[in-house]
């Protein structure tokens, strides 16, 4: 049996495509503009049909959050993304606030944005990818699936998820070339405080943890950082972890997190959120 073609490892393949989930912003946007400047065929998926961005060769509908729009999708694109040489699952927002006070739906959609559609859509590429011999799939996970962030338990629980669906995908699929990046970012300027899903009215503790995350985030570093690292990565066809973002977030909480008992790491995230006890 003929060997299967591997990706090269400095440079796209020609007409090389890659799909990013939710293009039109923060650092979707951001990887668009530096996969086309390293000669990939960047395709984009947005709930705007009308979506437009010079980075981008086109935009395919998906409201990631809908399970049905998603099944629509998978169907409709099924020759698309057999040919998909790189996937970045990269949409996503945030559900803030106690968990009692969102909707069911909104819990359901939470999951379904950051858990469920990634799943699927590596589902679907990875068919091609194993017959050609390589790819890559990107997930753009977070510092949270490691280190818990107040009021935002769905969020870190999505992220986890997907955190360690890379890793088990990683584990059974390098015999076919296909490479699996878990992208756990700190935090960067991206619009993600502002486009947050928050449900009612805040409590004390709430609007405290909400004052330390939104600057936080402000402060962060631009998208287009995170952007040139992940694009570093995928050109240089790697696989594993990557954590872009600021030394203390990457390195330290990280450690932190891994080294500190249970009880001392949540008391000291209490304490820097400011999350008085009533």
């Amino acid at each position: 049996m003929a060997a299967k073609m591997r990706l090269p490892m400095s440079s796209p393949p020609a007409s090389a495509t890659a799909l990013v989930t939710g293009a039109t912003s923060g650092i979707g946007r951001a990887l668009a503009d530096e996969l086309t400047g390293r000669g990939y065929r960047v395709l984009g998926t947005s709930r705007d049909p009308q979506a437009r961005h010079p980075s981008v060769h086109a935009f395919l509908r998906l409201d990631a959050a809908d399970a049905a729009d998603r099944k629509r999708f998978l169907q409709e694109n099924r020759e698309m993304l057999y040919k998909i040489d790189i996937l970045v699952n990269n949409c996503g927002e945030g559900c803030f606030g106690d968990l009692s006070s969102h909707p069911g739906e909104a819990v359901t959609g939470a999951v379904q944005l950051l858990l469920e559609t990634p799943l699927q859509l590596t589902r679907a590429v990875l068919p091609g990818m194993r017959s050609r011999g390589g790819g890559q799939v990107v997930f753009m996970s977070s510092l949270a699936a490691v280190f818990p962030l107040p009021y935002l338990a769905i969020y870190s629980a999505a992220k986890a998820g997907l955190s360690q669906f890379a890793a088990g995908m990683e584990m059974t699929e390098d015999a076919d070339g296909v490479k699996f990046l878990d992208v756990q970012a700190g935090d960067f300027r991206t619009g993600f405080n502002r486009n947050m899903v928050r449900a009612g009215t805040m409590s004390a503790r709430e609007a405290a943890a909400w004052k330390r995350l939104e600057a936080l985030l402000e402060s962060g570093p631009p998208a287009e950082r995170a952007a040139r690292a992940i694009v570093r990565a995928i050109v240089r066809n790697r696989g594993g972890q990557l954590r872009p973002g600021g030394f203390f977030q990457t390195r330290v909480a990280p450690l932190g997190a891994r080294l500190l008992p249970r009880s001392l790491l949540l008391r000291m995230i209490r304490r820097y959120y400011r999350l008085s006890r009533a």
